[in-house]
């Protein structure tokens, strides 16, 4: 799962609602990219906020992109996942303690 990147980012550009398309296996292209150990793949397809919802899917074996990251020795996909996902449960902590305290 080689490719070019010029070749990505056009695609991307062009048609970025295939990005969302599931294999049979439930696999995302964040999970393909990981999988195949395509770094830079993943990393220009992570950079769309649009797509960060595809991080959390689970595949046919209830895997997600973290799993696979570390299953395939992609340690630095580990560690940005690990980051993000703490980011992410700040952020959400954040808005509950904003709630709590009546802060708009």
């Amino acid at each position: 799962m080689k490719c070019s990147i010029p070749i990505l980012n056009d695609f991307s550009d062009k048609a970025p609602r295939y990005f969302d398309i599931l294999t049979l296996g439930k696999e995302t292209v964040f999970h393909l990219a990981v999988e195949h150990k395509n770094i830079p793949t993943f990393y220009i397809v992570a950079e769309s906020p649009d797509r960060n919802n595809l991080l959390h899917q689970v595949d046919r074996y209830d895997n997600t992109v973290l799993h696979i990251a570390v299953m395939s020795s992609c340690y630095s996909v580990s560690f940005f996942l690990a980051l993000l996902i703490s980011v992410w449960k700040l952020k959400r902590h954040l808005g509950l303690l904003n709630k709590l305290s009546g802060v708009d």
